[in-house]
């Protein structure tokens, strides 16, 4: 008689990946303790996927936070890069201008969205078209060192929260005392439920401090 041959089910794997269902202790426990097993639900996963899944919670957590804080980080972030791309772009080109004059290099620098006029290709028109496109470009220039400037000041300038567990214990109870509602406890609540009551909370802030001026 022949032996069944049993095929061996890989296994499932299963980890939070969403703030509205990881319990609010869990979060703590990878943010304070850097324990990251709680994420686990089922299986066992390796550590590149536990990486992933805490890099998704996180992600959706500022998001929560300060959703807008977020939004136009991003929004310099890749205006940052364009300005960048451009830069380097346009120093290959005035290069190759200089080294390789001819007239398909000169209409190329009507293609970067400067007002300039419109001159046949000769020497003389090169140099008219350069001055202007130059001022232009060092106007670029600057501004991308200005807004460099300002996302490495912001950055510096904004205050990061020494998470423990008594800081999240105290916003908790600052949460209930200013919204008057029930005690929370961080055994009882999602990340998702926190960052909910995290946003009614600040909102109440700013109305009061409105109101005091």
């Amino acid at each position: 008689m022949n032996r069944l041959q049993v095929k061996e089910l890989p296994s499932i794997t299963k980890l939070y990946l969403s703030i509205n269902k990881l319990p609010l202790s869990i979060f703590i426990d990878c943010l304070v303790d850097k324990d990251y097993s709680g994420l686990v639900i089922e299986g066992t996963p390796t550590n590149e996927e536990i990486e992933k899944a805490w890099a998704v919670i996180m992600e959706e957590y500022g998001n929560a936070v300060s959703p807008n804080e977020v939004e136009n980080k991003l929004r310099d972030l890749k205006t940052l890069a364009r300005k960048e791309y451009q830069i380097k772009r346009i120093e290959m080109l005035l290069d190759l201008l200089e080294k390789m004059p001819c007239e398909k290099l000169y209409n190329m620098l009507y293609t970067f969205g400067y007002t300039l006029p419109k001159l046949k290709y000769n020497q003389e028109n090169v140099d008219k078209v350069l001055t202007q496109f130059i001022a232009y470009f060092k106007k670029d220039i600057t501004d991308y060192q200005i807004l460099a400037k300002r996302l490495e000041t912001k950055q510096e300038d904004t205050p990061k929260p020494k998470y423990t567990r008594q800081y999240f214990d105290d916003v908790l109870s600052s949460i209930s005392i200013a919204l008057k509602i029930p005690t929370i406890s961080v055994n009882t609540i999602t990340l998702g439920a926190f960052c909910a009551y995290l946003n009614r909370y600040n909102a109440f802030i700013k109305s009061q401090q409105k109101q005091a001026k």
